[in-house]
């Protein structure tokens, strides 16, 4: 698909090999684990952003929406509305860093 085109090399990988693995998997978790595999590395990246910029406490309140979504994203039931922020969430903000803004 046209998303799988547009993603980061190792996103794409990983789209392909769940899709594979997904056979008997409903479609919301196929997409739960990937934006979580995707949250975990941006989350490392705000991480190592805050660590080295001059103000670490603007990545504040992000790093820790990221980290509560996350946390839920594991839960039995995920809502589909969770999931759906945090897909919006990662896009806005590749979309912002590919701008030259911040987390």
């Amino acid at each position: 698909s046209d998303a799988i085109a547009t993603a980061d090399p190792a996103a794409a990988a990983l789209v392909q090999r769940l899709v594979v693995e997904s056979n008997e998997v409903e479609s919301t978790d196929v997409l739960v684990r990937l934006a979580t595999e995707v949250g975990r590395q941006v989350l490392a990246e705000l991480e190592v952003e805050a660590r080295t910029s001059p103000d670490p406490l603007a990545y504040s309140e992000s790093i820790r929406w990221l980290k509560v979504t996350l946390d839920q994203l594991r839960l039995p039931r995920t809502e589909v509305e969770t999931l759906t922020q945090l897909l919006a969430w990662l896009t806005d903000r590749r979309r912002l860093t590919s701008e030259g803004g911040t987390g």
